[in-house]
């Protein structure tokens, strides 16, 4: 998708998600979800900016769509799915 000038790379946008969780996972063994889930929503913030959007509006995002990957791992991998997901 394309805004003026500025193209948006949706797949990109996912596979950098992914790989924050991952991070997180890694990171904060067990539990910890809050600290997980702000370390990713950071890990993610540093590498993906878009100009035209709020800094406090593009974390929001961000944030949605880090509950939502965990949330399809957790559904169809269970709640250790770091240990079972394919790479």
């Amino acid at each position: 998708m394309v805004f003026g000038n500025i193209k948006v790379n949706y797949k990109e946008w996912f596979v950098k998600v992914e790989e924050a969780v991952k991070q997180a996972e890694l990171k904060f063994p067990g539990g910890e979800g809050i600290n997980k889930r702000k370390f990713a929503i950071d890990v993610i913030n540093a590498v993906v900016d878009v100009p035209f959007i709020p800094e406090f509006i593009e974390k929001e995002i961000i944030g949605l769509l880090v509950d939502f990957c965990i949330w399809i791992y957790n559904r169809y991998f269970g709640k250790r799915w770091i240990d079972v997901k394919p790479a």
